[in-house]
């Protein structure tokens, strides 16, 4: 039993620390956003959905490492959570590490919640601005907009698209 709980405590470690370089391309991403680098914020995007692939695997493995756990604990596998397997291990080899892997887990992803969170912020108030932006460049056009010669005399509403002036 100590030999599966070791495996999991083992997946879950391998896990935490994709998490800690997720946390790491999100703070690179938002340097990205807010520096309006594209072409950079599409190649951690591309590295970032690498990492998550990865990380599933390893969730398939976790789960099927908990699938195992519960048949030998005699208990269904869909109602056991890492907290209640701590509890039913608890005093035994691994039941420490695997509490505190979990809680190093549950940490690392909320850190990543929120740096997520304030990313999709960050886009969102770029797409207001342009939004704004468009928004008065099409509100400007609306009078009628005239290509201005050499002069002011054919301004209408000071509106000037083009300027053929050199």
């Amino acid at each position: 039993m100590s030999g599966m709980i070791f495996k999991l405590v083992d997946i879950m470690e391998e896990q935490l620390v994709y998490y800690d370089y997720l946390l790491g391309l999100s703070n690179e991403k938002r340097d990205y956003i807010i520096d309006n680098s594209i072409d950079e914020l599409q190649k951690v995007t591309e590295l970032e959905n690498k990492i998550i692939n990865k990380n599933n695997g390893l969730e398939k493995l976790r789960l099927e490492c908990i699938k195992d756990i519960a048949d030998v604990l005699n208990v269904a596998d869909s109602e056991l959570t890492i907290k209640e397997l701590v509890a039913l291990i608890d005093g035994h080899n691994g039941s420490s590490e695997l509490d505190e892997i979990a809680y190093k887990i549950k940490d690392k992803i909320e850190l990543l919640k929120s740096a997520n969170s304030h990313n999709k912020m960050l886009i969102q108030n770029s797409l207001e601005y342009i939004d704004y932006t468009m928004n008065a460049i099409y509100t400007s056009c609306e009078s009628d907009p005239v290509v201005s010669g050499y002069g002011d005399e054919n301004l209408i509403n000071n509106t000037k698209l083009f300027d053929v002036t050199q």
